[in-house]
């Protein structure tokens, strides 16, 4: 009987880490989310509290000025998008805790599950700082968490990938 190989004390490592990381990084996108969608609340309110100071005063309703009921539709889809956007996210983490496990266990299609769930949200959020430096200031506060999101994943990625010959393929019997 061939006696099987230990697994690496890097990739063992790894492993433990991403069992911590990424329970870890779905509490951090829910708080986030609450964050960014009390932030929105606080928009709709001072809106709604504007318009009913010019209701008092002028007689007039911010929701009945043009481009307003686009700003009231805007900050719903907000509030949709952050779900949806949340939910893909908890997703994602939930797939690299799988590839992680299968690492664990020295299978090689794991990475390959890992490197997804990891490497889509790193470019999501690439993509997002594009945007936001291209069309505006990313506020401090949001700066250090953006680029972390961005470049750990990646890193991650290509720390396992240097265990890559450590892992087994299938084989079918």
């Amino acid at each position: 009987m061939e006696q099987a190989a230990k697994r690496p004390r890097f990739l063992t490592l790894l492993c433990i880490l991403t069992f911590i990381g990424v329970p870890l990084s779905i509490v951090a996108a829910i708080l986030y989310s609450g964050q960014i969608e009390s932030m929105i609340e606080e928009i709709q309110a001072a809106k709604n509290m504007i318009s009913k100071g010019l209701n008092a005063v002028m007689d007039l309703s911010l929701n009945n000025m043009p481009g307003m009921s686009d700003v009231n539709d805007a900050l719903e889809d907000a509030k949709k998008w952050l779900n949806i956007s949340l939910g893909i996210i908890i997703g994602l983490h939930i797939v690299c805790l799988i590839g992680a496990i299968m690492m664990w266990r020295r299978k090689r299609l794991g990475f390959f599950v890992y490197a997804f769930g990891e490497l889509l949200p790193a470019i999501g959020a690439a993509y997002a700082y594009h945007l936001a430096t291209t069309y505006g200031n990313v506020p401090a506060d949001l700066q250090i968490p953006m680029l972390v999101a961005i470049f750990v994943p990646v890193l991650f990625v290509i720390l396992y990938a240097l265990n890559l010959k450590h892992l087994r393929t299938y084989k079918p019997h």
